[in-house]
This record gives structure tokens, sequence and C-alpha cells, in this order.
């Protein structure tokens, strides 16, 4: 019973319905621009673009500016990532020994079709991602499991709701696929990955979570090179190092400067630009709870 008033809070299930909402509606639309952009575009608009959308957003909405440096770093990241996809497109085309037709035949409306409803879709799921920590970070007094089980009902909600209003399927088609151990697989790896996301962005950050993302690449196309749907080449090896390396010296820059700002300032002061405008003076408080004494 106790349990159960802790999670019955409808002041914080609106909330994260609409943080899981443009979640669905980003995956909704980069679903769609498949259809009419080629893979190098796809990957080009989702990773490089993601990474100073979720900064910019960062910075309005939790009022998280970052060093010069830093914001130099987050550009080089972004580079090196739009390297890096062009010579592993450029790989995979060698290891098949043909050019996408798709992508040089491809008209100029249905491209540019694709490029919008890309671009909208990584600009949702990076708002998603900054509010996702908003919501996530700023009363650490909630357990994490209870925050994921809010995510989890919105999440399960609106699937239920594509199902059967969008794609007019039964609900008996839920039960499909459940007696192959790979769609099990499959489903607990979705679950694990969207488990440690939301921890990721609960301890370190939203901009962090994005800024991961040209790492793991590497790991995908080194896993290309060994099924042979990918050839080995040293501008790929290049930008995924610089990327990396860009990625590794952000991170020693920003704990540098929050143990500078905690020797100067206290703990609170050090997370927002401007105290006076911290999350509880923008609204996302609980009812019967105190602002924070300063």
């Amino acid at each position: 019973r106790k349990g159960l008033k802790l999670l019955w809070r409808p002041d914080m299930l609106w909330r994260f319905f609409i943080t899981t909402s443009l979640f669905v509606a980003g995956d909704m639309l980069s679903f769609m621009s498949i259809a009419h952009l080629d893979v190098g575009t796809f990957s080009l608009v989702g990773k490089a673009l993601a990474i100073i959308l979720t900064v910019l957003l960062s910075r309005v909405v939790l009022k998280k500016g970052q060093s010069p440096q830093q914001y130099a770093l987050v550009v080089a990241v972004a580079v090196a990532t739009v390297v890096f996809c062009q010579s592993e497109a450029h790989a995979r085309q060698m290891a098949s020994q043909a050019l996408s037709r798709n992508s040089v035949n491809m008209a100029s409306m249905e491209w540019c079709l694709g490029l919008t409803e890309r671009s909208i879709a990584v600009f949702l799921t990076s708002l998603a991602a900054v509010l996702q920590e908003q919501l996530l970070t700023f009363r650490p007094g909630i357990p994490f499991l209870v925050q994921q089980s809010w995510m989890s009902l919105a999440a399960m909600t609106l699937s239920l709701f594509t199902l059967r209003f969008v794609y007019g399927l039964p609900f008996a088609a839920l039960q499909e696929g459940f007696n192959n151990w790979r769609t099990l697989v499959l489903l607990f790896s979705y679950v694990a990955s969207g488990l440690t996301t939301a921890l990721m962005v609960k301890k370190l950050g939203a901009v962090a979570k994005s800024l991961c993302v040209p790492i793991y690449l590497g790991g995908c196309y080194f896993y290309a090179v060994h099924t042979g749907s990918a050839t080995f080449t040293l501008p790929v090896i290049a930008a995924w190092t610089t990327s990396t390396a860009c990625i590794l010296l952000y991170a020693i820059s920003k704990m540098n400067g929050q143990e500078e700002c905690r020797q100067k300032t206290p703990k609170a002061s050090c997370d927002v630009d401007d105290p006076e405008t911290g999350l509880w003076q923008r609204g996302v408080a609980l009812p019967n709870d105190k602002p924070p004494e300063s």
C-alpha cells in the first residue's frame, strides 16, 4: 500500500508522460526518415546534430553552461563524428563493392523530406533527454526505480495507443514472439539499455550521454569489420580516435571545473549557472515541498 501510494503521483506522471511522448515521436520520425535518406546522411544527422543540440538545450533548459574549452571540445567531437560516419559509410561501400543507387538517384524532394524528419526527430529526442535529466535529478530523494516506473508506465501507455489506434492491431498481437528466445534476448537487452541510459543521465547528464555515442559507434564498426560487412581503413580509425580523445578531454575538463567550483562555492551552486533560475524556480517541485535553504 505504501509502495502504490509512492507510485501514484499524477503531478509526476504527466511530466514523465510528456518526456516519453517526445522520445516516441522522435523514434517514429526517425523510422519514417529511413525510407527517404541514405545510411550516411541518416547517421550524420542523428549523431553529430544530437551532440550540438543536447549541449544547446542543456544550456537553455537546465541553465548548464560550458567553458570555452568544453564548447570547443564538443564541436571537435561533432566534427570528428561527421568524419567517422562518412569514412565508415565509404568503408562499407568498399566491402560491398557497390554504391547504393538509392543514395545516388534519390529525388530531391524525398531527400529534403527525410532530412527534415530526421532533424526534427533528433531535436525531439535531444529535448526529451534534457527534460529527462531535469526530472531525474531535481529531487534526489525520489528512488531511481520509482522514476523509471513512471517513465515505463508512460511508455507502455503510448505503445498500446500506437499498437491499437495507429497500426490498428489487436491487443492479442502483444503475445506474439515470446516463444522465441531471440525475442526475449532483444527485450531484455532493450530494457537493460534503457535502465543504464537513464541511470547515466541521472548521474552524468544528457550531454555525457550524447558524447558517448561516438565511442560505441567505434565498437559497431569493429564488429562490422569482423563480420566482413566493412573494411578496415585508417581514416575511420583516426576519426574515431580523435573523437574519443576529445570526449576524454571533455570529461577531464568537466571534473576539474567541478572540483574548482566546489572549492570556491557551495556544491549546490556548481550545478547551474544562476541559482535563481534553478529547478525549484522552474516549477517542478512536488506539492508540500520546500525550497532548498541557501
